[in-house]
């Protein structure tokens, strides 16, 4: 009995003692989740290059966002114009869109099981568009065959996140101003490798 008893215990111990990863097997997640999140904004920024159907912008956005993340980026930057259907810059936050991740020490990867949460800080800006210090984030679910975004927050994090990156609950609270009508869209989009010019309000953002 006293035999089976610690056999018990040990397979409890086996199943229930946490993996751990290397230094390197971590380096390696961090970049495959950064490299999908980069591709994933660049499937969103392609959405201003030409008019389309709509399944051809749910078809572009399925491999790296949840239904519901499509859809209300849909509803949120994507208008109607001649020819089909194209997001267009606004002076309103963007608030369904990839943040603007500089991909770098200051970008935080926080693992919690099947999910991954990719957080920045973002210093204040000046310039016609002016951002006050924030948080930005996705939260990032890894599936059998790759990862899938499932929340977008632009503005501030969820109390569950904050606790995670050590938030404290007396932080100075934070907000996001955008004025004199620019697009903080194209702010965001303007250092990736294809440049796109900017626009005055409510002309499509063409590559």
């Amino acid at each position: 009995m006293l035999k089976h008893f610690i056999i018990f215990v040990f397979l409890l111990f086996i199943v229930h003692t946490p993996t751990t990863m290397n230094a390197e097997e971590l380096d390696d997640i961090r970049e495959e989740v950064f490299q999908f999140v980069k591709e994933a904004f660049e499937a969103q920024v392609s959405i201003t290059e030409k008019p389309r159907r709509l399944h051809e912008i749910r078809d572009i956005l399925s491999p790296f966002f949840a239904a519901e993340r499509i859809e209300a980026f849909i509803e949120e930057n994507v208008v109607k114009v001649e020819g089909g259907y194209v997001a267009l810059g606004t002076d309103m936050p963007p608030l369904e869109v990839v943040p603007f991740f500089r991909y770098s020490e200051k970008t935080k990867l926080i693992k919690d099981n099947d999910v991954y949460y990719v957080i920045e800080y973002m210093e204040s800006t000046d310039g016609p568009v002016h951002f006050d210090p924030h948080y930005e984030g996705i939260q990032v679910k890894k599936t059998e065959t790759s990862y899938v975004i499932e929340k977008i927050w632009k503005e501030q994090l969820p109390d569950h996140v904050e606790q995670k990156i050590g938030i404290g609950e007396n932080r100075e609270q934070t907000n996001v101003k955008y004025v004199d009508n620019q697009l903080p869209f194209v702010v965001m989009v303007a250092d990736i490798p294809k440049k796109l010019p900017l626009f005055s309000t409510f002309v499509p953002l063409i590559g």
